[in-house]
């Protein structure tokens, strides 16, 4: 098992001035787009120290800036041309941990594609109550996460986290709380394969393009967060963007 990096007992309370770069966690960390910094509509700066900007690959299909509670974001309107961004290919190999976080307002909650290289290798919701990752490394094996009840609502600014430990046991959470997974109708509930993610926010440049706004996306490579480092992130993220969390 691959542990957190970092301090593993809990704190007493959330350190003010955490950041997702501590804990040693920037040596983990492969994207970055924080919200307020480096955003426009043709690129937004990671701010990792992987250098892997994102970036709409024609005009037709940038995203525009969109600004909540004075920080600044992308909305992705996909009542057009589909409206994504990408970056440079991050690899998680088979049995390879990895946790994420995004900071999202949907304006639609079926078949959205949080990130994706091709048709074998995305993260997405598929509705309001699924997660479907699908792996390509050995082979193509597709997880669906589902839950009885619905989670993934329309309207409202979420923190929508995942990570995946070595031998294939997801966590997923939604504003901080853990969503119990629904045993009696996931599939493949353990998922240790392969995949590149290059794309954020559609199916290989065309299919399943997300319609909503993006506040922030972070993605480490190579982690499972201690308890500790998940409330500090979500906490983090928690008092950016007014959104309140209900973490155990």
């Amino acid at each position: 098992m691959v542990l957190g990096l970092g301090i593993t007992n809990e704190p007493l309370e959330y350190p003010p001035d955490w950041s997702p770069t501590d804990d040693n966690l920037h040596l983990r960390l492969a994207l970055w787009l924080q919200g307020g910094v480096g955003v426009s509509s043709a690129v937004w700066v990671d701010s990792s120290d992987s250098g892997r900007n994102a970036t709409a690959p024609e005009v037709s299909n940038q995203p525009s800036v969109t600004i909540s509670d004075g920080i600044e974001g992308l909305d992705f309107d996909q009542t057009g041309t589909s409206q994504f961004l990408d970056f440079n290919t991050i690899t998680i190999s088979e049995q390879e941990p990895f946790t994420f976080a995004i900071v999202v307002r949907l304006d639609a909650n079926t078949n959205q594609v949080i990130f994706s290289d091709s048709n074998n290798e995305f993260i997405e919701i598929q509705n309001n109550r699924s997660l479907r990752i699908k792996t390509d490394v050995p082979s193509n094996v597709t997880t669906n996460l589902k839950h009885t009840s619905s989670v993934f609502t329309t309207g409202s600014t979420k923190i929508i986290y995942l990570s995946r430990t070595d031998d294939g046991v997801f966590e997923w959470r939604v504003d901080g709380e853990k969503i119990v997974i629904d045993s009696a109708t996931s599939t493949n509930i353990t998922n240790t394969g392969g995949f590149d993610i290059q794309n954020l926010c559609i199916r290989n440049d065309n299919d399943r393009a997300l319609d909503g706004q993006v506040r922030e996306v972070i993605f480490y490579e190579s982690v499972v967060f201690s308890t500790s480092q998940s409330r500090n992130l979500h906490q983090y993220l928690s008092d950016k963007y007014n959104i309140t969390i209900n973490h155990d």
